[in-house]
Protein backbone atom coordinates (compact mmCIF):
# COMPACT_ATOMS: atom_id res chain seq x y z
CA UNK A 1 0.00 0.00 0.00
CA UNK A 2 1.30 3.29 -0.75
CA UNK A 3 1.02 6.05 2.43
CA UNK A 4 -2.07 7.91 0.26
CA UNK A 5 -4.04 4.56 0.43
CA UNK A 6 -2.99 3.73 4.02
CA UNK A 7 -4.25 6.84 5.97
CA UNK A 8 -7.33 6.86 7.51
CA UNK A 9 -8.02 3.21 5.93
CA UNK A 10 -9.32 -0.04 8.32
CA UNK A 11 -10.35 -3.36 7.64
CA UNK A 12 -14.02 -2.58 6.47
CA UNK A 13 -12.27 -0.55 3.78
CA UNK A 14 -10.69 -3.43 2.42
CA UNK A 15 -12.02 -4.84 -1.16
CA UNK A 16 -9.81 -7.45 -1.79
CA UNK A 17 -7.07 -9.61 0.55
CA UNK A 18 -7.05 -13.01 -0.62
CA UNK A 19 -4.70 -14.26 1.91
CA UNK A 20 -4.80 -11.62 4.70
CA UNK A 21 -1.84 -9.90 4.28
CA UNK A 22 -3.45 -6.09 3.94
CA UNK A 23 -5.88 -6.90 7.02
CA UNK A 24 -2.95 -7.70 8.98
CA UNK A 25 -0.93 -5.01 7.50
CA UNK A 26 -4.12 -1.99 8.59
CA UNK A 27 -3.68 -4.16 12.32
CA UNK A 28 -0.51 -2.65 13.02
CA UNK A 29 -2.25 0.70 13.09
CA UNK A 30 -0.04 2.84 10.70
CA UNK A 31 -0.96 6.15 9.99
CA UNK A 32 0.51 8.74 7.62
CA UNK A 33 0.54 12.56 6.87
CA UNK A 34 -2.96 12.96 4.49
CA UNK A 35 -1.33 13.82 0.60
CA UNK A 36 -2.35 17.17 -0.29
CA UNK A 37 -0.27 18.12 -3.26
CA UNK A 38 1.40 20.97 -3.19
CA UNK A 39 -0.11 24.19 -4.89
CA UNK A 40 2.97 25.67 -5.50
CA UNK A 41 4.55 22.98 -6.88
CA UNK A 42 1.26 22.24 -9.54
CA UNK A 43 1.68 25.72 -10.84
CA UNK A 44 5.89 25.52 -11.31
CA UNK A 45 4.75 22.46 -13.22
CA UNK A 46 2.50 23.72 -15.11
CA UNK A 47 4.35 26.77 -16.31
CA UNK A 48 6.88 24.11 -17.02
CA UNK A 49 5.73 22.62 -19.00
CA UNK A 50 3.21 25.00 -20.82
CA UNK A 51 6.72 26.79 -22.43
CA UNK A 52 7.32 22.37 -23.40
CA UNK A 53 4.08 22.74 -25.26
CA UNK A 54 4.84 25.42 -27.23
CA UNK A 55 8.37 23.66 -28.29
CA UNK A 56 6.49 20.75 -28.70
CA UNK A 57 3.88 22.31 -31.15
CA UNK A 58 6.56 24.18 -33.15
CA UNK A 59 8.80 21.04 -33.61
CA UNK A 60 4.96 19.12 -34.43
CA UNK A 61 5.51 16.43 -32.09
CA UNK A 62 2.48 15.23 -31.69
CA UNK A 63 3.06 12.23 -28.95
CA UNK A 64 5.02 14.92 -26.64
CA UNK A 65 2.44 17.46 -27.46
CA UNK A 66 -0.36 14.50 -25.87
CA UNK A 67 1.98 13.53 -23.25
CA UNK A 68 2.27 17.23 -22.04
CA UNK A 69 -1.07 18.33 -22.29
CA UNK A 70 -1.59 15.41 -20.06
CA UNK A 71 0.88 16.87 -17.46
CA UNK A 72 -1.07 20.01 -17.93
CA UNK A 73 -4.60 18.38 -16.68
CA UNK A 74 -2.49 17.18 -13.84
CA UNK A 75 -0.95 19.91 -12.79
CA UNK A 76 -4.49 21.82 -12.81
CA UNK A 77 -6.73 18.82 -10.77
CA UNK A 78 -3.42 18.89 -8.25
CA UNK A 79 -3.95 22.80 -8.06
CA UNK A 80 -7.76 22.09 -6.94
CA UNK A 81 -6.78 19.17 -5.20
CA UNK A 82 -4.51 21.32 -2.79
CA UNK A 83 -7.60 23.33 -1.68
CA UNK A 84 -10.81 21.45 -2.40
CA UNK A 85 -9.60 17.76 -1.35
CA UNK A 86 -11.11 17.22 2.12
CA UNK A 87 -10.84 13.30 1.90
CA UNK A 88 -9.37 11.42 4.58
CA UNK A 89 -7.62 8.52 2.19
CA UNK A 90 -7.17 7.29 -1.26
CA UNK A 91 -6.73 8.40 -4.55
CA UNK A 92 -9.21 8.39 -7.59
CA UNK A 93 -10.23 4.19 -7.17
CA UNK A 94 -11.66 5.33 -3.70
CA UNK A 95 -12.29 9.19 -4.28
CA UNK A 96 -14.71 8.08 -7.62
CA UNK A 97 -18.23 7.57 -5.48
CA UNK A 98 -17.72 11.22 -4.35
CA UNK A 99 -16.88 12.91 -8.06
CA UNK A 100 -20.26 13.00 -9.15
CA UNK A 101 -21.26 15.28 -5.94
CA UNK A 102 -18.23 17.42 -6.01
CA UNK A 103 -19.33 17.99 -9.63
CA UNK A 104 -22.58 18.61 -9.12
CA UNK A 105 -21.68 21.15 -6.53
CA UNK A 106 -18.83 23.14 -8.86
CA UNK A 107 -21.41 22.82 -11.80
CA UNK A 108 -24.07 24.43 -9.24
CA UNK A 109 -21.74 27.26 -8.69
CA UNK A 110 -20.58 28.13 -12.24
CA UNK A 111 -23.91 28.23 -13.31
CA UNK A 112 -25.28 30.47 -10.57
CA UNK A 113 -22.30 32.73 -11.72
CA UNK A 114 -23.42 32.53 -14.97
CA UNK A 115 -27.07 33.27 -14.66
CA UNK A 116 -27.56 29.60 -15.99
CA UNK A 117 -30.48 27.57 -14.53
CA UNK A 118 -28.75 24.28 -12.88
CA UNK A 119 -31.09 21.29 -13.96
CA UNK A 120 -31.21 19.71 -10.58
CA UNK A 121 -33.32 17.01 -11.18
CA UNK A 122 -31.75 15.91 -14.08
CA UNK A 123 -27.99 15.94 -12.38
CA UNK A 124 -29.77 14.02 -9.18
CA UNK A 125 -31.27 11.00 -11.49
CA UNK A 126 -27.54 10.77 -12.73
CA UNK A 127 -26.18 10.82 -9.23
CA UNK A 128 -28.68 8.07 -8.17
CA UNK A 129 -28.12 6.02 -11.18
CA UNK A 130 -24.13 6.08 -11.02
CA UNK A 131 -24.43 4.69 -7.27
CA UNK A 132 -26.81 2.27 -8.02
CA UNK A 133 -24.40 1.12 -11.33
CA UNK A 134 -21.56 1.23 -9.22
CA UNK A 135 -23.47 -0.89 -6.06
CA UNK A 136 -24.40 -3.58 -8.81
CA UNK A 137 -22.74 -6.62 -9.54
CA UNK A 138 -24.43 -6.68 -12.90
CA UNK A 139 -23.03 -4.41 -16.23
CA UNK A 140 -26.05 -4.20 -18.72
CA UNK A 141 -28.32 -1.44 -18.52
CA UNK A 142 -30.98 -1.01 -16.01
CA UNK A 143 -33.90 0.84 -16.22
CA UNK A 144 -32.66 3.63 -13.80
CA UNK A 145 -30.87 4.50 -17.15
CA UNK A 146 -33.68 4.45 -19.31
CA UNK A 147 -35.39 7.16 -16.36
CA UNK A 148 -32.50 9.12 -16.42
CA UNK A 149 -32.69 9.01 -20.24
CA UNK A 150 -36.40 10.25 -20.59
CA UNK A 151 -35.32 12.74 -17.77
CA UNK A 152 -32.96 14.50 -20.19
CA UNK A 153 -34.90 13.78 -23.46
Amino acid sequence: MCRQHCKGCTRDDIIFDRIGKIAEFLDRGYRTDNYIPDPVRAIDTYCFHTEMLIKYFKRKDLFKLIKNIDVLFHAHVDLLLSHYDTLDWGSWESKVKHSMILFKRDAEEICAAKGITYPDPIAEQIIFYFNTRMGSDEWELTSALKVTWNLLT
